[in-house]
């Protein structure tokens, strides 16, 4: 493996005499130092997690994106430690919408994934106090299949108005964001790629899976005091059992932004070789 030195100033050299320098958006500095510290649990990203990282971001900034998100997830690492930090703010502290894994995880390096009865992650984050009521997007990127039919992530089902992502339920799609009605559509009937629950407006969600979205006339009627989980909607009682390999929360996104940050995701998934 080629040595790699990451300087203060967000730069990192690759190699021996025929070093590479290549300049690092400080959010990833600081997720680098995160996770390679002992509250990281020492891990010590190779060159390619850092470039994937990196790359993600700065396409990110370029497209507008990176200022609306208030937690990233990529899902970097082997370990429940690893893997709970918010790219956005990487401290350990509930108020940087870090992960806390309740139940039975399995957590590899191509993702996390619940045990299906009990395993489930609390954000921290509460829509009416960190979101936008008519500008909200949540996503998130399932690498397996199974027939799993429950909430990928949100604030439940039963208490209104919410937030949920349900990849597949007898071959729909149902997506919430910041309301009080399910709005199913045919996704392909398939819990696998990149899902994006995305409200921009008081009246329109503009969701999506992978390239294609899916354009709902639906009204926000408010923003949820319930925390936003992953893996569960809590509430009603079941617990999605597919494999995670990034999520995010933020501000909602244009058309634009959104064909983007599918494009963006699945490249970090290709360099990291688990793309789906």
């Amino acid at each position: 493996m080629p040595f790699t030195t990451i300087y203060g100033d967000g730069t990192r050299v690759v190699g021996d005499g025929t070093a590479i320098e290549q300049a690092l958006h400080p959010a990833v500095m600081n997720y680098i130092n995160v996770m390679r510290s002992s509250t990281g649990g020492n891990y010590a990203m190779s060159v390619n997690e850092i470039d994937a990282v990196n790359n993600m971001v700065q396409a990110m900034v370029a497209n507008g994106i990176w200022s609306k998100m208030k937690a990233v997830y990529p899902i970097i690492g082997g370990t429940a430690t690893a893997h709970k930090y918010n790219l956005v703010d990487p401290r350990d502290v509930d108020a940087a919408f870090r992960l806390n894994f309740i139940g039975g995880w399995t957590h590899t390096s191509n993702g996390m994934t619940s045990n299906g009865t009990t395993g489930y992650a609390d954000t921290f984050l509460t829509p009416s106090t960190s979101l936008s009521q008519n500008s909200t997007h949540v996503s998130c990127y399932i690498r397996t299949n199974n027939t799993s039919n429950e909430i990928a992530m949100g604030t439940g089902r039963t208490t209104v108005p919410a937030i949920n992502i349900f990849p597949n339920f007898s071959g729909l799609s149902y997506f919430r964001i910041n309301s009080g009605l399910d709005s199913g559509v045919n996704t392909g009937n398939s819990n696998l790629g990149f899902f994006l629950g995305n409200r921009i407006s008081s009246t329109q969600t503009r969701n999506q899976r992978n390239a294609v979205r899916y354009v709902i006339n639906t009204a926000s009627t408010g923003l949820s005091t319930r925390k936003i989980q992953i893996a569960t909607g809590l509430d009603s009682g079941g617990f999605y059992s597919n494999q995670f390999a990034f999520v995010s929360i933020g501000d909602g996104l244009t058309d634009a932004e959104s064909r983007a940050f599918y494009i963006i995701v699945q490249a970090f998934q290709t360099k990291l070789g688990r793309q789906v």
